[in-house]
């Protein structure tokens, strides 16, 4: 009697342990990286009471089994996929991170490295992209001799918000196009003809607000022919830099031509573009690009605009960035967004 009930009581404390598992996995649904755990049982060892026997040829006896009383049962395992891939949520922050497949984080603690599928970070006051315990998250860094390649070697903390990650260095504009539409009876042009204006940055950065104007050639009958010219480069204060022996030119031809038959444009300076000269050693020289305008009818007004940069956007310049925000794509590389 008493055997039996030790064998249930054995059933009772194993399927216990199933629901402190189980419980586990219910309390732990909303930890970030958990994995459940399942339960395996098995049956413990059996006493024998009587051994089996073999088939007796000679008195034509068969065979018997043994006689075994099993005595409960007893958890096998309790198993954790840990590299099973968990369910995404969307946090809308940063520096929240999920990982697709088998993979692990490497963080860092004391100099030791862990694997974690953990992927709730945030940064420290260094700057260290750190897990909420305070490791170290490692990661490959840029290569210094090429800065389009990751060098993947020996990991390392990735430090965000670092004295060099702070500012992107600023650009001088060295492109700009006019695009829009110049209509030849326009009657600004019977004046003092179109005006321009564009920001245009120096090599440390600094702003100014460049206005060229477009005026009719009067010698021209059918009026497709305009002369371009620097009104002015002024800066932050509205003050002109074009003064103290600093010039700006346009080259030696500013002939502005479209094609009297169809609008068209044909050329400006002889080709596509002119190139604003200024002397002064912070800035580039500006290819200004017109082959995008036209001189079509639009019942006397002209659309023409002076656009920073190249018709894809390069090389208009930028002002000194401070880092503002930071992103991390699909396949892991970190990117830091600034206000430039």
């Amino acid at each position: 009697m008493m055997r039996s009930l030790y064998s249930g009581v054995a059933g009772l404390k194993t399927h216990q342990t199933k629901m402190d598992v189980i419980g586990n996995n219910i309390a732990n649904v909303n930890t970030v990286g958990f994995k459940a755990s399942s339960v395996s049982f098995q049956d413990v060892l059996y006493q024998t009471s009587q051994k089996a026997t073999g088939s007796n040829a000679e008195t034509g006896a068969g065979g018997t089994n043994a006689k075994q009383i099993g005595l409960g049962t007893t958890v096998a395992s309790i198993n954790t996929n840990i590299t099973a891939q968990g369910s995404a949520q969307s946090t809308n922050n940063p520096y929240d991170l999920m990982l697709n497949g088998d993979s692990f984080f490497i963080v860092n603690k004391g100099g030791i490295n862990y694997f974690t599928k953990v992927g709730a970070f945030t940064t420290d006051d260094a700057g260290f992209l750190v897990t909420y315990n305070g490791e170290q998250v490692m990661g490959w860094q840029v290569d210094p001799d090429n800065p389009k390649q990751i060098r993947k070697d020996t990991v390392s903390p990735l430090q965000l918000d670092s004295p060099q990650n702070k500012y992107s260095s600023p650009e001088a504009t060295v492109a700009a196009f006019v695009s829009g539409n110049i209509d030849k009876t326009d009657s600004d042009f019977e004046t003092d003809g179109k005006f321009m204006n564009v920001t245009i940055y120096d090599k440390k950065g600094y702003s100014y607000n460049l206005k060229m104007q477009v005026k009719q050639d009067p010698g021209v009958a059918d009026k497709n022919e305009y002369t371009v010219s620097i009104a002015d480069i002024t800066d932050a204060k509205n003050q002109s830099i074009l003064t103290g022996g600093v010039t700006a030119t346009l080259g030696a031809n500013t002939k502005l031509i479209y094609n009297a038959d169809t609008g068209a444009f044909t050329s400006v300076g002889g080709g596509d573009a002119l190139t604003l000269q200024i002397s002064d050693d912070e800035f580039e020289n500006v290819e200004i690009d017109f082959s995008s305008t036209t001189m079509y009818s639009t019942s006397g007004k002209s659309t023409i605009k002076l656009n920073r940069g190249d018709t894809e956007g390069i090389g208009g310049g930028r002002k000194v960035g401070t880092l503002s925000n930071v992103s991390i794509n699909t396949d892991g590389k970190i990117y830091g967004v600034y206000d430039n």
